[in-house]
């Protein structure tokens, strides 16, 4: 920004070379007002008017009398210790208000009007064009990022495909800045910049500024895994990024749901599969119905059966002892091939 910002008047020709801005709170936002010596004898005085938006009309609001006083009137008291007013002598050939601390309302049109004496002794009045002050005000560092419209307060959490929402706000100063997004995916050297889906604005009286809110809606997929979502404020009038950012997006691939999910199914079906193989296991045993009975029978008994089942039986189940079932059982044999 140029330290003094001035805009020629000149009466004579009533030309206006264009606007001048400043940024609020600061100083050295100037208006001059110009005007030819030609046919002129004597300058009676220079006055600046500036647009009231409330009456909607043009109020004298300072006047400068040559060889005399440069002085506000009552319709510029609210510039009071704001300006400095410079001293105008017959040979001046302009005026100037100087702007110590611009503030909103310094923000309208001017003009100025020079009334003067021809060589003929008449009185004139020339007024030149308008004139305006742009008020400039600087952004702000946006306020606030919105995922799916809540606050976020640790790492997000989002699958794979699906279509996200963020939303930025903040106070984008005068002219209303831009917002934009950025996405810094990991392992990625530049970032790739989104153009908001919608936007609006309002205005800030109170502080001459804009507020704007942005947002944008894309689907991730697993490259935005561990990426970091920042809202930036574009604007001339701030030094380097101003941003805000989210914590890194965490994405859950679908494959490794998927694989997940697979993984689990198949050690409860193994699981399962066990314990039924459990309950179905069976023993084989012998039992012995008699010392002369020559016949041997395999009994297939479930491992959880009763054992009341075989009381009364001669010798009993034995399911420990084989040897000793089989050699009793032997014995007997040969003895009744001797009886025989």
């Amino acid at each position: 920004m140029d330290g003094h910002n001035t805009e020629d008047v000149n009466t004579l020709s009533i030309e206006i070379k264009g606007n001048v801005s400043g940024i609020l709170g600061e100083n050295g936002t100037e208006i001059e007002c110009s005007y030819t010596r030609e046919n002129v004898r004597s300058i009676i005085r220079v006055d600046f008017n500036a647009f009231n938006r409330s009456s909607v009309a043009f109020e004298t609001i300072a006047a400068y009398l040559p060889e005399d006083i440069s002085t506000l009137l009552p319709q510029g008291q609210y510039l009071k210790g704001r300006v400095t007013l410079t001293r105008i002598t017959q040979s001046s050939t302009k005026a100037i208000m100087l702007f110590n601390k611009l503030m909103c309302i310094d923000g309208t049109l001017y003009k100025c009007k020079v009334t003067y004496t021809d060589d003929s002794l008449l009185s004139h009045t020339d007024t030149s064009g308008n004139m305006s002050i742009q008020v400039e005000v600087s952004p702000s560092k946006p306020e606030i990022i919105e995922f799916l419209n809540r606050p976020l307060t640790s790492k997000p959490v989002i699958t794979e495909g699906y279509n996200v929402t963020f939303v930025c706000s903040g106070d984008v100063g005068r002219p209303p800045a831009k917002l934009i997004f950025q996405n810094y995916r990991r392992d990625h050297i530049l970032p790739m910049n989104y153009t908001p889906t919608s936007t609006s604005v309002h205005e800030l009286p109170e502080n001459c500024s804009y507020y704007r809110t942005s947002d944008i809606t894309f689907m991730v997929t697993s490259e935005d895994n561990q990426a970091v979502i920042q809202c930036i404020v574009v604007s001339s009038l701030t030094e380097g990024n101003m941003y805000v950012e989210l914590a890194p997006l965490e994405v859950n691939s679908v494959i490794v749901v998927g694989t997940v999910c697979g993984s689990i199914i198949f050690v409860l079906c193994v699981i399962l599969l066990g314990v039924l193989q459990n309950k179905n296991k069976t023993l084989s045993c012998f039992l012995t119905r008699n010392h002369n009975d020559r016949s041997l029978d395999y009994v297939n008994t479930p491992q959880q059966q009763d054992p009341s089942l075989y009381e009364g039986v001669d010798h009993g189940l034995d399911v420990h002892n084989y040897e000793q079932l089989a050699r009793r059982d032997h014995l007997n044999n040969n003895a009744y091939l001797n009886n025989d």
